[in-house]
């Protein structure tokens, strides 16, 4: 199975970000790792060789991508609103910039699927909700879908756009 690193500088982040591509075809997923874990993090736990007889065989094609929760999600002694920004900032990381760039390296102008465990989960919930214009669908295990848990009940109007018990209710229904 082809395995590729992808490294690009973010606008939107203001640093690289990596991605690990695996397969040469298929249908295109994106990948979110668990809570501050890196781009390798399906690859480390097995889920990679699991799906080989798909990714193999050019039924699907995973992109990877790396996160920036140590700064965001999980970063409890910085100031709560700069944090909510970088959550904001990585949301426009993935629809600005990596979903453009899955379309590129995939040469398919598919709606990706989305995927993760854990705060990859929460991740995918907040693409696959805000954007389904951009996304297909997700399959998210074992999320957390209230960001006010990570932020010890602190809400503000940035974080209120990635917390799906918060945001859903308001949403209109078409």
């Amino acid at each position: 199975m082809k395995r590729e690193l992808v490294s690009r500088y973010s606008e939107n982040l203001d640093r690289y970000m990596d991605l690990v591509v695996y397969g040469e075809g298929g249908y295109p997923v994106i990948v979110f790792p668990t809570q501050d874990s890196p781009c390798t993090n399906w690859e480390d736990f097995g889920m990679i060789d699991t799906l080989d007889d798909y990714i193999g065989s050019g039924m699907l094609q995973l992109f990877c991508v790396s996160n920036v929760d140590k700064d965001s999600w999980s970063a409890a002694d910085r100031d709560k609103a700069e944090r909510a920004d970088l959550v904001e900032a990585y949301y426009r990381y993935v629809a600005d910039e990596l979903c453009p760039l899955v379309h590129e390296l995939s040469g398919r102008a598919d709606r990706p699927l989305l995927a993760g465990c854990s705060m990859g989960a929460t991740h995918a919930v907040v693409f696959a909700l805000r954007r389904p214009d951009l996304f297909q669908g997700c399959i998210a295990l074992s999320g957390v879908y209230d960001a006010k848990f990570f932020f010890d009940g602190w809400m503000n109007e940035t974080l209120y756009a990635s917390s799906p018990v918060d945001f859903l209710p308001n949403m209109a229904s078409d």
